[in-house]
């Protein structure tokens, strides 16, 4: 059986369907080549997310034909295996957290007390890279040739494994770092590659 998150449901009572409705919380923006919508499902963990719907920045290298289009194939099951996976993120999520608040505070904290302290603010799932950097043109650095550079650098800085199943960066607000800087945890294919200041 599959482990159930704080709200008692799992994937499975979801067949065939999606474990989540989506809105428009801002139709595309040409300034940051995004879409961004307000996510909702009773699979999301209210300890990690707080009230209210989960802000979901989609990055596209193009105009999509409608908010409902915006995501390629990566960015849906990264979606999909966010949401669904609550249980294997919020540990992942977790346990950085935990050796940022050691790193900044000098404190320890018990399993889970971190989420007194730490909120996700949102998700960020950025396209598939156009091609490898053995692939692109001599002298190209350009992974998202239509993305604004803002995204097309979180992009590029991706490490170049387009047989990704799921990658997302998550913002996470934390109280102990007084500057009060998001962490940006990067996950792929459900293991952190990355942790930054915002």
């Amino acid at each position: 059986m599959a482990s159930r998150t704080s709200n008692g449901k799992n994937a499975a009572d979801f067949p065939g369907g999606a474990p989540y409705s989506a809105s428009v919380r801002r139709a595309y923006d040409a300034r940051d080549g995004s879409v961004e919508l307000n996510v909702t499902s009773p699979l999301l963990d209210a300890a990690i997310h707080g009230p209210g719907p989960l802000r979901v920045i989609v990055a596209t290298e193009s105009r999509p034909r409608s908010p409902g289009t915006a995501m390629d194939a990566l960015q849906a099951e990264s979606l999909r295996a966010y949401v669904t996976g609550q249980p294997r993120v919020r540990s992942v999520l977790e346990a950085e957290l935990r050796k940022d608040r050691v790193e900044w505070t000098g404190k320890r904290s018990a399993r889970g007390t971190v989420w007194a302290h730490a909120r996700v603010t949102s998700l960020l799932l950025a396209p598939r890279p156009a091609a490898s950097s053995s692939e692109r043109p001599a002298g190209s650095k350009d992974a998202a040739p239509g993305l604004p550079p803002a995204l097309a650098a979180i992009v590029a800085a991706q490490p170049d494994d387009r047989d990704a199943r799921t990658s997302f960066q998550v913002a996470v607000r934390v109280e102990w770092d007084p500057s009060h800087a998001p962490r940006l945890i990067d996950v792929r294919n459900g293991n952190v590659v990355d942790v930054q200041l915002g």
